[in-house]
């Protein structure tokens, strides 16, 4: 049985992780991180405060101020963000009313802090149209994690077996399987490599392609 479609936003909803990833390259080269690749700033999508710290600590040492660095990347998001503005991924308006025609739940389950995750879903026209917006914030461990996709689930009051995570990113691919949570990934910045796609329940192009997905769960 399937009774809720738990999507990730960045990279999965809305069209902003080439944002993000433009402005952390440019903030790295600000500080004078040389060392900072573009798979370092891959590796830290949705990945919660201390494993990004501990991550980078791993490979840097203390040559990365994390703090500093996130601060000036979420800062500079935001302002382009309201000046620019983010896209909407395509296929969303047409999955969301297939879901709804189907009474089935729609939330947000993102890595991103809720007061900072609502405001964009308000500038992009998402304000309202899922039945509930959860950050992994409010939980101990965020993505890879487990936890936030749990969390999800109990304020539901679904199990994991009734629900399906959409996400974009290794990371939150891995927090969706961890949870027992049947998990497609639609790729943004990277594919999948074979280990990942081995814990996949699908990996489709687009948001279109769900409505597919889902009737072959539901029949």
């Amino acid at each position: 049985m399937l009774r809720a479609v738990l999507f990730d936003l960045d990279g999965t909803l809305i069209d902003s992780e080439k944002i993000y990833h433009r402005i952390e390259m440019e903030i790295a080269s600000e500080l004078g991180y040389d060392f900072f690749r573009p798979q370092d700033a891959l590796d830290m999508r949705s990945l919660y405060r201390a494993a990004s710290i501990e991550l980078m600590a791993g490979r840097y040492g203390d040559a990365f101020d994390y703090d500093k660095y996130h601060d000036l990347m979420t800062t500079r998001f935001m302002a382009e963000a309201s000046r620019c503005g983010i896209e909407l991924k395509p296929g969303i308006d047409e999955v969301l009313g297939y879901l709804k025609d189907r009474g089935l739940i729609a939330a947000v389950v993102t890595a991103t802090a809720l007061e900072r995750a609502t405001k964009v879903m308000s500038d992009v026209g998402l304000a309202g149209r899922f039945d509930d917006v959860i950050s992994a914030h409010e939980v101990k461990k965020g993505k890879p994690n487990p936890d936030p996709y749990l969390y999800a689930c109990d304020k539901l009051g679904i199990t994991p077996e009734e629900a399906l995570c959409i996400e974009d990113s290794p990371n939150g691919v891995l927090s969706g399987v961890a949870a027992g949570i049947r998990t497609v990934m639609i790729p943004d910045l990277t594919e999948p490599d074979d280990e990942l796609r081995g814990v996949l329940f699908d990996c489709v192009p687009s948001l279109a392609d769900l409505p597919k997905v889902i009737d072959g769960i539901l029949q």
